[in-house]
């Protein structure tokens, strides 16, 4: 019984990362249809083995779903190593995450907000990368 619970919580655990995890992606995967953006996404393979050594995608936005990005950084910043940095350049936001079988890099670039009218406080420009490293 004992062994049961441990091995429940394990896997809770883990789903639970996953899952977590996996809310940049699915935001990167539903703006990555959407008209204003533009999606590039890069393979490296292992010329011997074949095998996927490295992915890197690439997602470009313009207005539409920035704040919304912005929220999914922030919503998983606690699930890895997380780094902000505001200037008058725009943000700028990375999370570096380490599992068993790959690492992952999740940057975001926005430009610098608007200051003025109706568009106050959002992003018009934004950049997302995300670097997986299979190990």
């Amino acid at each position: 019984m004992r062994r049961l619970i441990l091995i429940l919580f394990f896997t809770l655990g883990t789903l639970l990362a996953a899952m977590a995890q996996n809310s940049i992606d699915r935001q990167v995967e539903r703006y990555s249809a959407i008209g204003q953006s533009r999606f590039t996404s890069a393979v490296e393979r292992d010329p011997r083995t074949r095998r996927v050594q490295k992915v890197v995608k690439v997602l470009e936005l313009y207005d539409k779903g920035v704040k919304a990005l912005i929220d999914a950084f922030k919503a998983e910043s606690s699930n890895g190593d997380f780094t902000e940095k505001r200037d008058s350049k725009g943000l700028t936001m990375i999370l570096t995450t380490s599992r068993p079988r790959q690492n992952r890099v999740y940057m975001l670039k926005c430009d610098s907000p608007y200051s003025f009218g109706a568009y106050a406080g959002s992003y018009g420009h934004a950049k997302v990368t995300i670097i997986i490293r299979y190990k």
